[in-house]
């Protein structure tokens, strides 16, 4: 298992959390933009995750990797792309993952959370 794996599991377990929360009535900021930037990093995690169904036939979910993803019967690493503040995407099998977007929203979750557990002291 990679870090890219442990990320992905870990913003799922994230998410489950928000979920849970939501269910039982519990609003704070960034919930919802989390939740809505997750489906890409679902989308990478079961790819990442099941990278030896898709190398095997076309596994569970055939949209979760490009078209032309294995050259010459050997399948593609994935590649990290950088942006001025930490990577902005990664390309695995095929199929570019935007990740900006769920890293800057578990971010100010993060923000949010923190306030929620921790209230100014006055």
């Amino acid at each position: 298992m990679d870090s890219l794996h442990l990320l992905a599991l870990a913003l799922e377990h994230l998410d489950s959390c928000i979920k849970i929360l939501n269910e039982a009535g519990v609003q704070f900021e960034g919930d919802s933009a989390f939740r809505a930037a997750w489906e890409t990093i679902s989308k990478l995690r079961d790819a990442r995750e099941h990278e030896e169904e898709y190398i095997a036939g076309p596994g569970r979910f055939p949209d979760n990797v490009g078209p032309n993803w294995a050259a010459n019967g050997y399948f593609e690493s994935a590649t990290f792309i950088w942006g001025t503040d930490g990577i902005d995407s990664v390309s695995f099998m095929g199929k570019v993952y935007t990740l900006r977007p769920a890293i800057t929203a578990a971010l100010a979750l993060e923000e949010a959370l923190s306030a929620l557990w921790n209230p100014p002291v006055v």
